[in-house]
């Protein structure tokens, strides 16, 4: 083992050695330094400029008054941390950790290759984003235009429009889809396939089910207006209640079918049933009500001319 004499503190060739050994160190301490005053000054210098442009206003504007949504403090921290990251790699080479250096500048160049598409999956978000608040808006003022609650009333469904308000429950519909299809788009761009696979199923169903929905509505406006003119034809609250459940059960079953629900041994079933039934129905009718059921065909078609 080599030994250190009072000459080789002296020597200065040793000293020359020590410095060179211990000056990366102070270069590294000493850029640690100017990092955290520079990423200090650019977060304070963002954050005023953030708030001269009235960032977190403008922000919340666009929730309609439904909340506050704050970005100036987001947004600074994350461009100091960002200031610190790139810095990072020169800082530890100057320690002499040039491996742990290079895996932080590979980590640094995935940031920088994910930065661009994440810019663009949030602008085509904020695109569609203000592409469905306008078609909700038009469809509001479009369905309130033409009265929709009013004639929803008249052809027979009062009680729903009492439990629901049509008008907006379809342009929240059309809003909702439209900013599913917006996340769906995001996340392709940012190359996650899973999330964007669920984003696709979870709109197929919104679809299926927006359109089973609409059939299953379909058939209660019918089955409604089937019960309210043999009340009014012949009196027989029975038969109309009957006739009505039974258009129900049938279109219903064709709603939940295009819902995507597996209930093909339950239709079947059910479908046989309603099917017996309005076999009996129609033999008990076509023997015993001849007149009535043929004064209201007449009187069915005489309004539809």
């Amino acid at each position: 083992m080599k030994t250190f004499s009072f000459s080789d503190l002296t020597n200065s060739d040793t000293w020359v050695n020590v410095w060179h050994a211990i000056l990366p160190w102070i270069y590294g301490i000493i850029l640690i330094v100017v990092v955290y005053f520079v990423a200090k000054i650019v977060r304070g210098l963002l954050v005023k400029a953030l708030d001269k442009i009235k960032i977190d206003a403008k922000a919340t504007k666009l929730l309609h008054g439904k909340g506050k949504l704050s970005l100036v403090d987001p947004v600074a921290t994350v461009v100091y941390y960002l200031i610190w990251l790139l810095a990072l790699p020169t800082i530890l080479e100057k320690f002499n950790l040039s491996s742990l250096a290079t895996s932080i500048n590979s980590l640094i160049d995935d940031v920088m290759n994910f930065i661009p598409n994440l810019v663009s999956a949030i602008l085509i978000f904020a695109i569609f984003y203000f592409i469905a608040n306008g078609v909700k808006t038009v469809i509001e003022k479009v369905l309130e235009g033409i009265d929709m609650k009013n004639w929803l009333t008249k052809i027979g469904l009062k009680g729903l429009v009492e439990k629901v308000d049509p008008v907006k429950l379809l342009s929240n519909i059309a809003f909702f889809i439209i900013l599913l299809t917006a996340i769906n788009q995001s996340l392709r761009i940012l190359a996650l396939p899973v999330l964007s696979d669920i984003a696709d199923t979870v709109l197929i169903i919104a679809g299926n089910v927006l359109f089973g929905s609409i059939i299953i509505a379909i058939g209660v406006w019918i089955a409604n207006f089937v019960s309210d003119l043999i009340v009014e034809h012949s009196g027989q609250k029975n038969t109309a209640l009957l006739a009505k459940y039974v258009i129900i059960a049938l279109i219903g079953m064709t709603g939940i079918e295009q819902m995507g629900l597996q209930t093909a041994i339950i239709t079947d079933a059910a479908r046989m049933f309603i099917a017996a039934i309005a076999l009996g129905f129609a033999i008990a009718m076509g023997l015993g009500a001849k007149e009535t059921i043929g004064n209201l065909v007449s009187d069915t078609l005489k309004k539809f001319k």
